[in-house]
Order: C-alpha cells, then sequence, then structure tokens
C-alpha cells in the first residue's frame, strides 16, 4: 500500500443541515483521497457463505430497505398472530474509528479464513494511516491513526461489518430476533400478551444486550446510550392488556415510546405508519385495496410490498420494479406477497 495513499485529508461537513456547525460531534468526515476497490472480498464472501444472514449493508442486493422489509415482516406476523413485539434500536459510538487492528486481522484469519498474501495486505493497508482536518483551504498538523478503518472508502465499511460479526452468534444465542444495517442493530421479541410472557421476552432482550456491550468492551467498541430507543408494538386492543415499564441497557433504564425511527423509517406502537419520514410513503398507501388498480410507484420498500399483491403487472412479471422486489424477497427466504396486512 503507497504511503501516499495512506494520507487522509478531512473536509468537514455537517451530519445535518439543521444541526449547530459549532459542536464539533456534528460534523462526518468524509475522505477525499483513497477509494479501495473490494469486489474480490465480496465474491469470497459470497461464494464461501460467509455473509451474516440479517446483516443488510455492505452486501450485493442488500439495502436499508431489505432491512426494513425483513422487521417489518416479522412485526406484522407477530401482529396478525395476536403477539406483543418488544423492539430495541441499538446503535454504536463512532463505531469506525475504534476498531483495533490486530483484533480485526486475527478475526479476518480465525473467522473468515482470510491468510497468506491475502491477509498479510491488510497489515500495511490498516497501519501508519495519518489525517488532518482541511477548513477554508487551511490544513491542520497530520496525526497517527493507530485504531479505526478509513473512513470514505469502500473497504472500510465491510471491513466494520466482519469486525462485528460475532455479534450475530451473540444474539442467536439467546433466542432474540434481529436484523442489523451497518452499526444500527434492531433486536426483538415477541410473546403472547400475557404480562407472564412479555416480562420474560424483556428479560432475555436485557441478558442479550448485556452480553452485547461485554462483547463490545472487549472488542474496542462502545454501544450509544443516547441513541437507544425501545418501543412495544401490537394491536390496540393487544396493548391494553399488559405494559412494560422499561428496559434496562447498561444500568440505564429505558422507557418505551409512541414511536421511534428506525433506518429513517418512523414506526409507531400500532405500526400505523401515519407519522413518516419525508422519503417514506404515507399510511393512506397500505389501505388502498384496489386489485385492478396498479399502485407501483416506485419510491420505496413499502411500495413494492403493495405492489406484490395489488400491481396489475406483478404476476405477469411485465413490472420492472415488482421484478427486482421480488428478488429481495427470495434472497431474504419471504415469500412475495406475505409482507402485505
Amino acid at each position: 500500500m503507497p504511503s501516499e495513499l495512506k494520507t487522509a485529508h478531512i473536509k468537514p461537513l455537517l451530519k445535518k443541515i439543521a444541526l449547530d456547525p459549532d459542536d464539533l460531534k456534528n460534523y462526518r468526515p468524509v475522505k477525499v483521497v483513497e477509494r479501495i476497490v473490494s469486489a474480490r472480498l465480496h465474491t469470497y464472501l459470497q461464494e464461501s457463505d460467509l455473509h451474516t444472514t440479517f446483516q443488510s449493508a455492505y452486501k450485493p442486493n442488500h439495502s436499508v430497505e431489505s432491512a426494513l422489509t425483513r422487521v417489518q415482516n416479522d412485526l406484522l406476523h407477530a401482529m396478525d398472530n395476536q403477539e406483543v413485539t418488544v423492539l430495541v434500536l441499538l446503535d454504536l459510538s463512532a463505531a469506525f474509528d475504534t476498531m483495533e487492528h490486530r483484533v480485526l486481522l486475527d478475526r479476518l484469519n480465525q473467522d473468515y479464513g482470510i491468510s497468506g498474501s491475502a491477509l498479510a495486505w491488510f497489515a500495511p493497508y490498516l497501519s501508519d494511516r495519518t489525517q488532518s482536518v482541511q477548513i477554508g483551504g487551511v490544513s491542520s498538523s497530520t496525526k497517527v491513526l493507530s485504531c479505526g478503518v478509513p473512513q470514505g472508502s469502500v473497504l472500510g465499511p465491510q471491513l466494520f461489518s466482519l469486525y462485528t460479526g460475532p455479534l450475530a452468534k451473540i444474539i442467536s444465542r439467546h433466542g432474540v430476533n434481529f436484523h442489523g444495517y451497518a452499526d444500527d442493530n434492531q433486536l426483538y421479541m415477541s410473546a403472547k400478551p400475557v404480562q407472564g410472557d412479555v416480562d420474560a421476552a424483556v428479560t432475555r432482550i436485557q441478558d442479550c444486550v448485556a452480553e452485547i456491550r461485554g462483547w463490545m468492551r472487549t472488542n474496542f467498541l462502545k454501544l450509544n446510550d443516547s441513541k437507544t430507543e425501545v418501543i412495544v408494538i401490537s394491536s390496540k386492543a393487544q396493548s391494553k392488556k399488559l405494559s412494560v415499564n422499561s428496559v434496562d441497557v447498561g444500568g440505564v433504564q429505558v422507557a418505551p415510546t409512541e414511536k421511534v425511527r428506525d433506518l429513517g423509517v418512523v414506526f409507531d406502537k400500532t405500526l400505523s405508519l401515519i407519522s413518516t419520514s419525508g422519503t417514506f410513503p404515507p399510511s393512506d398507501v397500505t389501505s388502498q385495496r384496489r386489485p385492478q388498480s396498479n399502485l407501483c410507484m416506485h419510491s420505496s420498500h413499502l411500495d413494492w410490498i403493495c405492489a406484490t399483491r395489488y400491481c396489475t403487472d406483478y404476476h405477469n412479471g411485465s413490472c420492472t420494479d415488482c421484478r427486482r422486489f421480488k428478488t429481495l424477497l427470495l434472497g431474504l427466504s419471504l415469500e412475495p406477497g406475505s409482507l402485505t396486512t
């Protein structure tokens, strides 16, 4: 790895326009020098079946849409079965910046079978990196990066996904459902609307989160407690039968909220989708029952969910967007059309 490609020039950009420009934590550094091609790693992981099944980031044919589709499908199935679901949204703090290089190299070798010259290439790729900050044409002094992966690169996010691969085994061991997108993790469990059953589900999630926190401490990562959210999702009738006061997250009691923002989409406690983000279709899309109408609006995954049931061109295969969504569903091992209410 040429040394000149190991220096990053950081141009501070606000994460959101409305944020306070005087608060440094509101900036997202963007690397403009280095772009690493990761096609071979993608191919190796896919051919060796080493991708984490329920991680939708940095994989071909997966996206925010596939993550949301899977979770929403499970939530709707639980509601159809007259069950209550406790959903916990976890987020990591500066996840890409704190990864320990030695841990990552060992994980690539032991968990993913990367060895020889391929593994030897990653060591110099990660080490001896520097970065500086540029504002108005003026650069700060250069600092050496002793941990983390290059932000702004293609390979960096992939390596983060592999670094956190063991989380899937931890969560599965507790019998908790989950789906992840990058450093955002969605943990959820469903139970019959009996207080004892719901309390047991909450306890299982709490035990799972406690083990996740322990694993993260060992691996130099940290949960962002301020962004942890909890919501209890059910029909209005089932919600009256029980109460969940709080979920213990690292010693902090997090109370359920009326709605949460999950990967940019707002879920409320009855999954009505009335409160939505600007890119998510309005709730009346799901209530339209017109089998002879073409409702394929080509804007988001919910449009395609509706289209698989109501699009007149879906079953004869002439709708390109519906074919794309069907491919996505097959990748998630779901039946097209099973995601509608």
